[in-house]
């Protein structure tokens, strides 16, 4: 349970990194929450969920209809032994926990790209909800992390959805659980 802790307090710290470096004072061209209303509603396995079978397939439910290659494009699911090599390689780039720039965010980028569980999406007939099923059988007892950069995502009508500041102070959206 340790380790569980310990890899959200990194994910959580990479995020506020993230979210500090994308920070302009200059908020003239915001959008308002009713001009942008496409969010991430719930995503399955629940975050922190424990015992989850190892032929789980995940799913996501939006509140509007999706662009489904912008989605996909930024949906990384991770997990298994190759996720605690990620977060050791990330601390030794990171010089602990105060010590990350643009560089170890690059690095970081990076490393969730290799190691990247590959699968197929299966979206509804309105495309504002979808399945993900990973290619290979996730392994029992492990953790794993689906992590979706809502910034660079669209919905149908082409609107942003991380600049809907109502589900997300930073525009990610990261749910950890660990297998039975």
């Amino acid at each position: 349970m340790n380790k569980f802790k310990s890899i959200n307090l990194l994910v959580l710290v990479l995020i506020l990194v993230i979210a500090f470096i994308g920070c302009d004072d200059d908020h003239d061209d915001m959008m308002t929450n009713d001009e942008v209303s496409s969010f991430i509603v719930s995503v399955f396995p629940n975050a922190g969920s424990t015992a989850i079978s190892t032929d789980t397939t995940m799913s996501i439910k939006f509140s509007q209809s999706m662009d489904t290659t912008s989605f996909m494009d930024n949906f990384h699911f991770s997990g298994g032994d190759e996720m605690h090599d990620w977060m050791d390689s990330l601390s030794h780039h990171t010089g602990g926990m105060g010590g990350m720039g643009m560089v170890d965010m690059e690095h970081m980028m990076n490393m969730m790209d290799s190691i990247k569980i590959s699968g197929v999406f299966h979206w509804n007939n309105n495309f504002d909800s979808c399945e993900f099923i990973p290619d290979s059988t996730m392994m029992s007892n492990r953790d794993y992390m689906m992590f979706m950069d809502e910034n660079n995502m669209m919905s149908h009508d082409s609107s942003m959805m991380g600049m809907n500041m109502n589900h997300s102070d930073d525009g990610f959206h990261q749910n950890h659980f660990t297998t039975e």
